[in-house]
């Protein structure tokens, strides 16, 4: 088959006779028909952080290719997405519906196992679900990353009366502000330096203004941090109000240095979000074939042959497209 493997930092190689994948008797092969290029993909890229040789991709739709023995409730030709992190299913976390802090969730696609960014791809069965027909393969692939942002405004406890800031409008930022609106909330206010990106956040309902900490003249109750960069981090301790709550949705890998007095002395809640649940994921889809979401504006296609040029276009100074979807 033909897969796009990461085969040390900064290379990437499209590799047209790679070794197609087997299930084992609890697993099926889906052969992808689309595969978004996520923002950890791109970490991995530039800096490294997961096994390599390996096939970069989570973020993807398809339709089951091969079934295992043991596995029920699916057959070949079914359309569908996946959670794409793995877990165990016992401990309390999982029992709790928090899989994305389970302690297996890291070893998932893309990241310890070869991933979708290929013709076909391997994962267990229970992490499958179904695509609706009102969700194209498209849409199935875009279920990941709203997912994400989705997550950390449930998790945020936000009333629709509250104010919030964005941080940050890259494909993370324009799910959160679209999950602010699914729970109603108005007062949406977007920090972005791109103007591209900046400008999708306005078509999808967020506002700007000069002094996001005098918003309400005490500022926001909420800010979500989507773009996880040290400034930003010690930044969002300024822009939220006394006794507000910072959600930290973007990843930054190295220690940060946090001014905990600024923190303390403001009451401030500092809150961490991760991934999303399995129920979350669900929800997403859900809402999709709904049509709760917007997408058409936040992606754009490249065919596998092009891929490797789509990486670099993200990674790009001054990019102008927020998501690539890669047509397998």
């Amino acid at each position: 088959m033909k897969a796009l493997v990461l085969k040390k930092v900064g290379t990437l190689e499209l590799v047209e006779d790679y070794p197609d994948p087997t299930p084992k008797a609890s697993e099926v092969v889906v052969k992808v028909k689309f595969c978004g290029i996520c923002g950890s993909d791109l970490e991995a890229y530039q800096y490294g952080m997961v096994l390599m040789p390996l096939v970069l991709g989570h973020e993807f739709s398809g339709v089951i290719d091969q079934v295992g023995e043991k596995v029920e409730g699916w057959k070949q030709g079914d359309r569908v997405t996946a959670f794409p992190g793995d877990f165990c299913g016992n401990c309390y976390f999982c029992k709790s519906g928090q899989e994305n802090i389970c302690s297996k969730i890291l070893a998932g696609l893309g990241i310890t196992v070869n991933g979708a960014i290929a013709e076909y791809v391997k994962l267990p069965a229970k992490v499958l679900c179904k695509l609706p027909d009102s969700v194209s393969f498209k849409e199935g692939a875009l279920v990941e990353p709203l997912s994400v942002g989705y997550h950390g405004v449930q998790l945020s406890n936000i009333r629709p009366s509250d104010t919030a800031v964005v941080i940050g409008a890259g494909t993370i930022g324009l799910a959160t502000i679209q999950a602010l609106k699914l729970l109603n909330v108005e007062n949406i206010y977007i920090s972005e330096p791109s103007e591209f990106n900046r400008s999708l956040a306005l078509q999808m309902g967020a506002r700007t203004v000069g002094n996001l900490a005098r918003i309400n003249k005490i500022g926001p109750d909420f800010v979500f941090d989507c773009a996880g960069f040290p400034e930003t981090y010690k930044n969002d301790l300024t822009i939220v109000r006394k006794g507000g709550t910072v959600m930290l949705l973007g990843v930054h890998f190295e220690p940060v240095s946090i001014p905990f007095l600024q923190l303390i002395v403001k009451e401030v809640t500092l809150k961490g979000s991760f991934g999303y649940s399995f129920k979350e994921f669900k929800e997403v889809l859900r809402g999709l074939a709904e049509k709760k979401f917007q997408t058409d504006l936040m992606f754009k296609s490249v065919k596998l042959e092009t891929a490797i040029e789509g990486f670099k276009e993200l990674v790009a100074p001054n990019r102008q497209v927020c998501k690539i979807l890669i047509e397998i």
